[in-house]
């Protein structure tokens, strides 16, 4: 589910913090939106009281200190405000990543004019309450690695020889982190001397689900720490296979790849697991639905011989929420015109297509046919069939090619 116009517009302003910033502020753990941030300005307090919600709130003004950190000013910004403001957010950062921008916010009574100082005696701090939002452990960077596809971009700090305790790796999507803002915050308590014989840079999920890490500082000496953790982690928290024989892309300062270590022995104890968004994933929910059971469907040629096809089953996603995220993913990574629609299982085991488009048919009939050539996992599509809809009625059919 998106984000709310209050949401969105709150999420703008905590990524856009910068030192000196003045805003009029309204929270209420217990009331939408939670927290209103408008300027300090004609338009902004216009807007602030429009918008101003019926239930009580804490009200009073905010300003940006000279480190960035939000400090809540006014006679009701009181110490217990920074308790509730920390645990709202831990119950909301899942849907507002921009929440960690509150990490280490304060609070003063009054505040005098200009930027205020990081350090000012006179401003509240409890950083401890912020800890649970910078947690950094196995469980997180599981959480992170099982939901990212194909596509997308995370960042990751890499410390292969973090004490017992520690994670070795530490994973923040950039979609929702997209300054590495909140990775920075992690890192830097879990290492706050900047000590650490660390790696940092992007990881990327290549086609097949598998990661690559790229970074100017990667060495071959920090794959196999990161394997053993895995390896001692993994049962716990499954989703840490993802980093099964992933490649760590040494890059020199002009982005040129100078190495690359990978080592599939260091893996064996380690589980393979099908990435999402993959066709080792469609395969497996094609293979997986039953009679009478459906799921959405997105199918388009791409840059190479193989089309690219990725399915949300129907019982999870009734209305397509899910599946239209998907598809918007999906051509990003493959532009063009693909055929879109409900794949169903019929009482007979044999799959039946639907699609409303004006789109050939025999382009369907093409692009299933190399998908049976590239995987037998894809012999599901034998004999399966599309059929074209207008007003909901068939007019035209189209069969696969038998194997």
């Amino acid at each position: 589910m998106g984000l709310t116009r209050a949401q969105a517009e709150l999420s703008r302003r905590m990524w856009d913090l910068a030192p000196g910033q003045q805003f009029h502020f309204w929270f209420s753990a217990l009331d939408a939106p939670g927290l209103l941030l408008e300027p300090l300005s004609d338009a902004g307090t216009a807007r602030f009281v429009e918008q101003l919600p019926e239930a009580d709130g804490v009200v009073g003004q905010a300003v940006v200190d000279s480190s960035g950190q939000l400090v809540f000013t006014g006679p009701e910004a009181v110490p217990e405000l920074l308790g509730a403001l920390a645990a709202w957010a831990q119950d909301n950062i899942a849907t507002i990543p921009a929440l960690a921008a509150l990490i280490d916010a304060g609070t003063a009574t009054s505040i005098g004019d200009g930027i205020p100082s990081a350090d000012d005696a006179d401003i509240l701090r409890a950083p401890a309450l912020w800890a649970s939002l910078l947690k950094a452990d196995a469980a997180g960077a599981a959480e992170v690695l099982s939901s990212c596809q194909p596509g997308e971009r995370l960042w990751y700090w890499l410390w292969p020889d973090a004490p017992p305790g520690t994670p070795v790796v530490v994973l923040q999507r950039a979609e929702e982190d997209p300054d590495a803002e909140r990775l920075n915050h992690i890192t830097e308590r879990l290492d706050p001397d900047g000590a650490a014989l660390a790696a940092t840079g992007v990881c990327t999920p290549v086609d097949d689900g598998s990661l690559q890490l790229r970074g100017t500082t990667l060495r071959s000496w920090m794959l196999p720490p990161l394997a053993a953790w895995v390896t001692e982690n993994v049962g716990a928290h499954p989703g840490l296979a993802r980093l099964r024989d992933c490649a760590l892309l040494q890059s020199n300062a002009a982005g040129r790849i100078t190495a690359v270590h990978a080592d599939p022995a260091l893996w064996v104890d380690t589980p393979a697991i099908t990435a999402p968004g993959t066709l080792a994933e469609a395969a497996e929910r094609l293979l997986a639905l039953q009679p009478g059971e459906a799921a959405w469907y997105w199918l388009n040629d791409t840059q190479t011989d193989l089309p690219h096809l990725s399915l949300v089953p129907l019982d999870g996603d009734p209305d397509g929420t899910a599946f239209r995220a998907r598809a918007r993913r999906c051509s990003r990574r493959f532009p063009g015109a693909p055929l879109v629609g409900t794949v169903s299982c019929l009482q007979s085991g044999a799959l039946l297509f639907s699609n409303s488009s004006t789109s050939d048919g025999r382009r369907w009939v093409s692009m299933v046919a190399a998908l049976m050539d590239h995987d037998d996992l894809f012999v599901v599509l034998a004999d399966a069939h599309m059929v074209r809809l207008e007003g909901g009625q068939i007019v035209h059919t189209w069969t696969a090619s038998p194997l």
